[in-house]
Formats: structure tokens, C-alpha cells, sequence
């Protein structure tokens, strides 16, 4: 199995951290979210890494 040049940077940059958001790894490897995102769930389809979705809502009360 071949790995890109890009899940190879995200894996040596994800190794030490153990866990990240996409936020934190795009500034460390200096790229969008997005494409973290995507060379994530390459290295999931893989079975070297683990992609976990999480949504938060929060909700505010309006002046009204």
C-alpha cells in the first residue's frame, strides 16, 4: 500500500498529537480543512486512522 505525499504529511503531523480537529491540523500543515478532511478519511479507508464526525448545536435566546 502507497500512501500519497499528503496522508504522509498528515500522518507524521496526526502522530504526535494522537487526536486533532481539522481546524488544527490545516494550520499545522498549512492547508484548508477541507483537504484534511479528505486525506482523513483516505487514511481511515486504509485503516491507519480513525475519522469521527461531531455536530454541536447550541441555541441562544434573541431580544425578543
Amino acid at each position: 500500500m502507497e500512501l500519497t505525499l499528503n496522508e504522509k504529511k498528515l500522518l507524521a503531523v496526526l502522530a504526535p498529537l494522537r487526536s486533532a480537529g481539522p481546524a488544527k491540523l490545516s494550520e499545522k500543515l498549512g492547508t484548508k480543512e477541507e483537504s484534511v478532511i479528505q486525506w482523513g478519511h483516505l487514511l481511515e479507508d486504509r485503516g491507519l486512522a480513525t475519522v469521527d464526525r461531531v455536530v454541536t448545536s447550541r441555541y441562544y435566546l434573541t431580544p425578543e
